[in-house]
């Protein structure tokens, strides 16, 4: 379930276009990019849809919306 491409991939991202991950929010649907994210160093959002399953116990906390408009009311509302 750990993808550490992806991982290595938004490390390198980071660098590459210097960026700090922790100030990144990762918003994907898949779980091992939740991982990814964590592991990276940025903050996961998760966008559902009808065909995502619910989170592992140990990732439950991460936020999840069902429309981009939710994830950026909620990111200002962050701020």
């Amino acid at each position: 379930m750990h993808d550490t491409a992806k991982e290595t991939m938004l490390k390198a991202c980071f660098e590459n276009y210097n960026l700090k991950a922790d100030e990144t929010l990762l918003v994907d649907d898949r779980i091992y990019n939740q991982y990814a994210a964590i592991n990276a160093g940025a903050s996961p959002a998760r966008l559902r849809c009808e065909f995502t399953t619910d989170l592992p116990a140990d990732i439950n906390w991460i936020p999840e919306f069902k429309t981009v408009t939710e994830v950026k009311d909620w990111f200002i509302s962050q701020r």
